[in-house]
């Protein structure tokens, strides 16, 4: 039973299905049901439903609704669908529409089964449709066997009987045969949908009961007719689809998707059925791109395929083994789910897919490898090395993930270790086998199956392996032989290897080598024999450089394994601040400052920042804020226990047989932060004059190198991440010594300071927060954010923004102390940087207000400026200037110089839009005021103004964008010098010098993934320099980039070109469900911004070219008549004339 509802803290409708019977409230069934929600609230698909929460209907449920929900009964929530199902769709549909759905369905089906999970339940009823009105419209794969996981096992663990509906259920469903279950159970029910969806009818019309039974598993449908034109083929590829043997199916979704493209168009003026269902919603296409499935920009078009293709029966098409590995792995980004949606769902937090972020180079690095593989069918093996928690084993599982999705491997993990050193290789062949916990005769039917023979000297050394014979079973054997050495053992793994490998190459993951020597063997074995026994098999290792410090013999082992032909490391390093914050970002969607704080307190640690963000959730220390999730006032976030408890036990090992001086030496070491500079960690230790100290600390320092927990830096050392350094801080506060830590790094900094060192005041204002010295560190801190932003960017300095606010309220600062006001007004600035405007006007006017209240005269005209400045960000430039008017009055008649510059360049920047004369009056003022007061950075930003919002020639664009590069670097301020490399990049491309184009756009690039700022306008840019050297690979790469942070953003005028950009990508590619994508949301961007621009129509016109080049005229045509207007409102008469000749054309040819 279904039922809608409304989540009360979300606001936002949601559909609850419970589940109603006495089995279904079995204890087993009830498990067997929680099972199913963990692995499908894993799924992370815009065609999948997601998941919310689920449980049992509780008493007091069942009582206010007077006995109507069964008490105890499981239930599950989920986003609402309102359309209805395609079980609503009866006649047939025109090809369109069918090929529209089916790859649709592929793609979410792809993107399960590479997670483990297998549907069981495919049918129309369960593809819904959310109309335009729902949170996230189109259509949505549900129900991914929850009903049927009830009926599946008993309480031995076998079969006890199937549901399902039979008009879908492939036979090896139907039997209860559930060791052939996989992707290939899902493709036999889509092609039982692809048939009714074609014809009308479905395969079996008219048989119910027994006669339905078999027919499902021993007959085959009629013919397939339709009233409507269908592609020469897809009778054949449905009839692939539901082959009764398992083996003679398609194996992967990406194999059915790739010959059903290959397939091609055809002319059919037959309408829509599903734009019928549009009037009332959406059934996505407008998002028609495929989100997994997206083959490589440079796999050559399907049609010609060749080789890929093979002759099947009457001279049908239909293509042989699996789909081809893709040139790259990469494919859209996704957009995130609703914030609503999100928070609905958070009790699920745990079991959401960890989102995968950065590691550009790794991915390419192990992806390239596995072409290796597959081109020179020889194996290969990398070791990816790294510390604990930087996400070695989510990016091989992401690739793994990846690799299955594309039908591009096979994946095979060595498990953790299990009984006996043989048993996980044992445990990995049989799984992949259907053939853990068999008896030995039923075992050596799988191998059979799996092998194709019966052959003894085949099928035995492989069963012998999976299922070694009992003394009984070796004396009754006939040819029995015994795997007595590991390289009869591994002779064994490797006819498997050649077995699996034969449509597709295989991953053989091997997580933690340094743990599983059986494996390692085996590897060592492969690549010695990687030349006369090619295979392709791409052996990736994961370890973490501490644990062979630990472990000499395995170090060995490894080290004898790199010395071979074919192998090659892979260092991961902790992500970059940029990365952090949009791992942290997707995670949940938390408000800014608190991505901030996060970001700083887990250093580049994928592990430790997931960890810890899932401890508030499940401490239910988060609540939804105006701008994102937040952490509840007065909530305490300590260590999540688990990290406690496991570099606590390190660190108590370190500390083993030292002096009691180590441990407050330590300590030491970690309140002076994550860097321990060795003269400044000298100075704060504590002094005992009788004692050898620097002894102690140089075994210490030692000890913590040899076991991983740190490494050393040019002037000293470095906890190897933050959670080692929070761990010694935990203890200090234990052992109640912290404070005396923090008082002596306090007195330090105080020293430094007087001794005319800069950037020491967001230190020295955290160590005052720890002694409790509020005065002092407020203000400390306040200084500090400063400091901050100009050096380190506007994430680093949000974390102390942050810190300042939790020492303001400790100190119960009153409310009409003008502090308050700074810190708002700071954080407004900040916010507005990070391009949230409406954030940042949110804080400035609480600042305004306040300070007319108040009659704060410091934080007034700040608060003007901020104000005027965040509503030139929301394009409101009357509003702005009536505030950056009363600026101005208010600076000349306090004769403060310095503000009637920050006003006169603010108004410049409004005055370019329509009056540039007025413009340059005021960019002359703003020039002249920052010369009288000394305010080179002033002036710098001035001429960047300048560059941007006047029509300067380029040679004098250059000159002034040289001159304020040289003041921004010398002043430390990255942010405006990746300003300045992006514009010298822009008029490097202007002039056609793509090289120093570059160049300078990677430059600002590399800036800003130091400061963690946006770069989705350089990423962009560099596209566009691609696209002009025709390295079209290269510019989808980052033009996705960019589109996926500019679509996050908001930023409709440059998401237009991000888009224009990708038409032009997929246009050589020939993936014209992306083209029909980007066009459309290109169309919709349009018509709402009215944007134009130069490169935009550069692009188009490219994008045009580049479809004509494929002879898709209609294609051309739209991309065409998108460029002539642009050009049109530019005013470049001679392009325009070029493109409306070029229409001219192909409307009149």
């Amino acid at each position: 039973m279904v039922y809608g509802a409304l989540h009360r803290q979300q606001n936002i409708p949601v559909a609850i299905k419970i589940l109603s019977g006495t089995r279904a409230r079995q204890a087993r069934s009830i498990e067997a049901f929680r099972n199913e929600v963990r692995s499908v609230a894993g799924l992370s698909h815009p065609n999948i439903i997601m998941v919310l929460a689920h449980g049992e209907v509780t008493r007091r449920a069942s009582k206010m609704s007077d006995g109507e929900l069964v008490m105890g009964s499981p239930y599950l929530a989920m986003e609402l669908a309102t359309g209805g199902s395609l079980a609503q769709i009866t006649q047939p549909l025109p090809w369109q529409d069918i090929k529209h759905v089916l790859l649709i369905l592929l793609d979410s089906l792809a993107h399960a089964h590479a997670r483990g999970v297998v549907h069981r339940d495919l049918k129309p009823g369960n593809v819904l449709i959310c109309v335009n009105d729902d949170v996230r419209p189109g259509l949505k794969l549900s129900d991914f066997g929850i009903a049927t996981a009830l009926d599946w096992l008993t309480d031995t663990g076998k079969i006890d009987r199937v549901s399902g509906t039979l008009h879908y259920m492939a036979p090896e469903h139907l039997l209860a045969h559930w060791r052939d279950l996989g992707p290939w159970t899902d493709l036999y029910t889509l092609g039982c949908m692809a048939y009714r969806m074609a014809s009308g009818r479905l395969p079996f019309q008219g048989k119910d009961g027994g006669n339905l039974m078999r027919a499902q598993v021993s007959q085959q449908p009629p013919p397939l007719e339709s009233q409507l034109p269908l592609p020469a083929g897809f009778d054949a590829w449905v009839a692939k689809l539901m082959a009764k043997d398992t083996r003679q199916r398609f194996q992967r979704a990406a194999d059915a998707a790739w010959s059903l493209i290959a397939l091609g168009s055809i002319n059919d003026d037959t309408p829509s059925v599903l734009k019928d269902i549009q009037a009332s919603g959406s059934t996505g296409h407008n998002s028609a791109e495929l989100n997994t499935l997206h083959f490589s920009r440079t796999t050559p078009r399907l049609e010609p395929v060749g080789q890929h293709l093979a002759q099947d029966g009457g001279g049908i098409i239909i293509r042989q083994g699996g789909a081809p590995v893709p040139s790259t792995w990469e494919r859209p980004i996704p957009p995130s789910p609703p914030m609503q949606l999100v928070g609905a769902g958070l009790g699920l937090y745990g079991l959401r897919s960890i989102p995968f972020v950065g590691r550009q180079r790794e991915r390419d690095s192990i992806w390239q490898a596995l072409r290796a593989v597959h081109l020179n069918s020889a194996a290969e093996l990398l070791l990816v090395e790294g510390a604990a928690g930087v996400g070695k084993t989510r990016l091989v599982e992401w690739v793994c993930e990846r690799g299955h999705e594309l039908g591009a491997i096979s994946v095979l993990k060595v498990a953790d270790q299990r009984e006996g050193p043989t048993a996980a290789l044992r445990f990995m062949v049989a799984r992949h086998l259907g053939a853990t916990d068999l008896e030995r005769y039923e075992v050596k039917k799988r191998v059979e199956r799996f092998l194709g023979t019966q052959d003894a000297n085949q099928v035995q050394p492989l069963t012998e392996f999976i299922c070694p014979a009992t003394p009984l079973e070796r004396r009754d054997a006939r040819g029995w032989a015994p795997l007595e050495t590991a390289d009869q053992r591994y002779a064994a793994i490797r006819a498997f290897l050649i077995k699996t490998t034969r449509e597709r190459p295989a991953l053989l993951w091997i997580d933690d080598v340094h743990g599983k020597n059986d494996a390692l063997g085996l590897a060592l074995y492969l690549m010695r024999h990687r030349q006369t026994n090619a295979i392709p098999v791409l052996i990736v290792a994961t370890v973490r450089d501490d644990i062979l410090t630990d472990n000499p013999v395995a170090a060995a082992r490894i080290d004898a394994v790199m010395k071979l032909r074919g192998t090659a490391r892979l260092q991961v390093g902790p992500l970059s601040v940029r990365e952090h914050a949009e791992l942290v970002q997707t995670l949940l969607g938390m408000e800014e400052t608190l991505i901030a704080q996060v970001v700083e307190r887990t250093m580049g640690n994928a592990l430790f920042a997931v960890n810890l963000v899932g401890d508030w959730v499940e401490r239910g220390l988060l609540e939804v804020g105006p701008s994102g999730f937040e952490i509840r006032e007065g909530a305490n976030i300590g260590l999540p226990q688990e990290v406690r408890i496991e570099w606590g036990t390190r660190i108590n090992k370190l500390l083993e047989e030292m002096p009691p001086d180590a441990h407050e030496y330590l300590e030491a070491a970690a309140a002076l932060g994550l860097d321990v500079d060795l003269t400044d960690w000298r100075r704060v230790c504590p002094r005992h004059p009788t004692r050898h100290a620097e002894e102690i600390r140089r075994e210490l320092v030692e000890r913590l190198m040899v076991q991983r927990l740190a490494r050393p830096m040019k002037s000293g050392w470095s906890f190897v991440n933050a959670m080692v350094r929070e761990c010694v801080e935990q203890r200090a506060i234990e052992a109640g010594r912290h404070k005396t830590h923090h008082s002596r790094c306090a007195s330090l900094l105080r020293i430094r300071q007087r001794n005319g060192e800069r950037h020491l005041a967001g230190r020295l204002g955290k160590h005052l927060v720890v002694i409790g010295e509020w005065d002092e560190a407020i203000d400390s801190l306040l200084r500090g954010i400063d400091e901050m932003q100009r050096v380190e960017g506007q994430r680093a300095a949000l974390s102390l923004l942050a810190t300042c606010h939790d020492a303001m309220e400790a100190a119960n600062l009153a409310e009409s102390d003008e502090r308050w006001g700074k810190l708002w007004i700071t954080r407004a600035g900040m916010l507005r940087q990070l391009l949230r405007f409406h954030q940042a006007l949110r804080w400035s006017n609480k600042a305004l207000q306040t300070a007319r209240r108040f009659g704060w005269r410091q934080v007034m005209p700040e608060s003007l400026r901020e104000q005027g400045l965040a509503l030139i960000g929301m394009k409101q430039p009357a509003d702005a200037a009536q505030y950056l008017e009363e600026l101005e009055g208010w600076a000349a008649e306090e004769q403060r110089v310095d503000l009637l510059a920050h006003a006169h360049r603010a108004l410049g920047v409004i005055a370019a839009q329509h009056n540039p004369a007025r413009a340059n009056l005021l960019f002359d003022r703003a020039l002249n005021e920052y010369d009288l007061v000394d305010d080179e950075v002033g002036i710098a930003n001035t001429w960047c103004d300048m560059v941007k919002h006047l029509h300067l020639p380029e040679e004098d664009k250059e000159r002034l964008l040289r001159q304020a590069l040289q003041i921004f670097q010398r002043q430390q301020r990255p942010r405006n010098t990746a300003f300045c490399w992006n514009h010298l990049a822009e008029c490097a491309r202007q002039r056609g010098d793509l090289k120093s184009a570059e160049e300078g756009y990677i430059r600002a690039i590399q800036l800003g993934d130091l400061t963690g700022d946006d770069v989705s306008v350089e990423q962009l840019n560099l596209s566009l320099v691609h696209l002009r050297r025709g390295l079209f690979l290269d510019a989808n790469r980052w033009a996705e980039a960019a589109r996926a942070t500019l679509e996050r953003a908001g930023r409709k005028n440059l998401l237009a070109g991000a888009h224009a950009a990708l038409m032009a990508c997929v246009a050589v590619s020939g993936e014209w469900a992306a083209w029909k994508h980007h066009l459309q949301a290109l169309e919709s961007l349009l018509r709402k911004t009215k944007f134009v621009n130069p490169d935009l129509a550069w692009t188009l016109q490219l994008a045009g070219n580049l479809a004509l080049r494929n002879n898709e005229a209609g294609r051309a045509l739209q991309a065409y008549r998108l460029a002539r207007i642009q050009l049109e409102k530019l005013g470049e008469d001679e392009k325009l004339a070029e493109v409306l000749a070029r229409i001219k054309r192909l409307v009149d040819p």
